[in-house]
């Protein structure tokens, strides 16, 4: 297990479980980041080692230059590329024996998910290693789920105006603005009539494709109404 160091407070506290649970532990940190001088990180990477009850050797300081923590994600990239190497002589205690370290051996923590997370997932698919960083997404809140619910919220009632108009200026139906305002302040019933009535192929276009997920919603399961 690899750990981005940042306390010895934050370290000690999310790798105690690991070392309890087996886990062959190496921190990696930089000693200067611009967020604090480069002795009292070379201190505080001391502290997380001693609470963790792991020699001195179980930390590997970059020595990078005095600059952001977010400049620094390539180095770290590279070090990481460095420890999978076949020929880097690392290895990890496996169910059947040590083997070689692999991707799914290595964390890196965090303490929230900021310009430096996203730096460094890109630097982790530059070297080419395998990463999943957003494992723990806030699916409710990314914009793409966000249109997937109000898909199915019309599906399941087109006659819901606002989350239709909502539906129509998403890149699922891609209308704009002004197609709402050519078809919505004057209409006399549901902006679905007021869309397939409107005389315009697009319109159209947009209406029967929602008039077909209403019909799939309706006899349809969830699962197979994605298909």
């Amino acid at each position: 297990m690899l750990a981005h160091h940042d306390d010895e407070v934050f370290c000690a506290g999310h790798l105690r479980r690991e070392l309890d649970a087996g886990a062959r532990i190496t921190l990696l940190w930089a000693t200067a980041g611009g967020l604090a001088p480069a002795g009292r990180r070379i201190a505080e990477g001391d502290r997380a080692l001693a609470a963790l009850g792991l020699p001195a050797t179980a930390g590997i300081d970059l020595r990078l230059p005095d600059q952001h923590a977010v400049e620094h994600v390539a180095a770290i990239a590279a070090e990481i590329g460095r420890l999978l190497a076949p020929e880097s002589g690392e290895w990890v205690e496996g169910r059947e024996g040590p083997r070689r370290v692999e991707p799914g051996d290595i964390l890196i923590l965090v303490r929230r998910r900021d310009a430096f997370f996203e730096a460094m997932i890109r630097a982790l698919k530059e070297q080419r290693i395998p990463v999943a960083g957003t494992d723990r997404l806030d699916l409710m809140n990314h914009i793409a789920v966000m249109d997937l619910c109000v898909l199915g919220k019309a599906a399941l009632l087109p006659q819901d105006d606002l989350t239709l108009a909502t539906l129509l200026k998403s890149p699922l139906i891609g209308l704009d603005d002004d197609d709402l305002i050519a078809i919505a302040p004057r209409r006399s019933g549901a902006l679905i009539d007021a869309l397939a009535a409107s005389g315009n192929d697009k319109h159209e276009s947009a209406a029967q494709k929602i008039q077909g997920w209403n019909a799939r919603a309706h006899r349809l399961s969830p699962c197979a109404s994605c298909r």
